[in-house]
């Protein structure tokens, strides 16, 4: 078994925290759009809703497109020092190490696509509400 260190550990916890972030933002967001749907008519000008649907979705979509790069530094991080562990012949850490960068690897990847899905249904989900709001105000979609 091994044991992570200090930075691998760093690692790990953002994108731990990026993730609780992303979920968070899923929760505010589809809670908020429950309570615009609700009240369309309140909403005489559509670039008042838009601003209001679109309320934090560029740091959802920031964080689904960049998490990459944070696991891509782990995985680095872990292949780095398994390399450097080669003339050792320790084989033990030398796997750890490899395993430290796939896990780091597997990490963004997933959440990566955790904030990729939510972010493509909130959007799916503001199309929606902006149709019913062209609905609701009397505009022919089909024109």
């Amino acid at each position: 078994m091994f044991q992570l260190n200090g930075v691998e550990l760093l690692f790990l916890g953002v994108l731990s925290v990026l993730l609780a972030i992303e979920i968070s933002l899923a929760i505010g967001r589809v809670s908020n759009f429950n309570l615009i749907a609700t009240e369309l008519g309140r909403y005489d000008n559509k670039t008042e809703l838009q601003i209001q649907l679109y309320k934090k979705m560029t740091l959802l979509g920031v964080i689904a497109q960049n998490v990459f790069y944070i696991g891509l530094i782990g995985t680095i991080w872990g292949v780095s020092s398994a390399l450097s562990q080669l003339g050792s012949g320790n084989k033990a850490e030398i796997i750890a190490a490899v395993g430290v960068a796939l896990i780091s690897t597997a990490t963004s990847v997933f959440v990566a696509l955790v904030g990729s899905i939510v972010h493509s249904f909130l959007n799916s989900k503001i199309d929606e509400i902006l149709l019913k709001w062209d609905i609701h105000h009397g505009f022919d979609i089909k024109k």
